[in-house]
């Protein structure tokens, strides 16, 4: 059984999850951050595979060929998808490389 996902996090965000995720108690950011995933991959179908939500990417090219396409690394946003009858939202933080996320995840992870 996998983990009940309603946040994806790509790349480092420049903003704390915590503040965008949550109403700002330490309860409620704890919730959201138990259902983010974080992840450096700027492909959407590519995370939605990783996640179980989809079977096979040629699913999400003949459903919704906009979510096939990488995100532009360099482009800060938040938005939201929805697959079936889930929605998920995204935040898009700078694109960096793997070693460079690989410590902010320590980082963070620590704390």
């Amino acid at each position: 059984m996998t983990k009940y996902i309603e946040n994806i996090v790509i790349g480092i965000p420049i903003v704390p999850c915590g503040i965008l995720l949550s109403d700002g108690t330490t309860t409620d950011m704890m919730n959201e951050v138990d259902k983010t995933y974080f992840t450096n991959n700027h492909n959407v179908a590519h995370i939605l595979k990783e996640l179980g939500i989809i079977s096979s990417l040629n699913e999400v090219r003949r459903n919704k060929p906009s979510l096939c396409s990488n995100l532009d690394k360099d482009c800060l946003d938040c938005f939201w998808i929805k697959w079936g009858k889930r929605k998920f939202y995204i935040i898009k933080g700078q694109g960096v490389s793997n070693e460079e996320y690989a410590k902010w995840r320590g980082i963070n992870e620590n704390h």
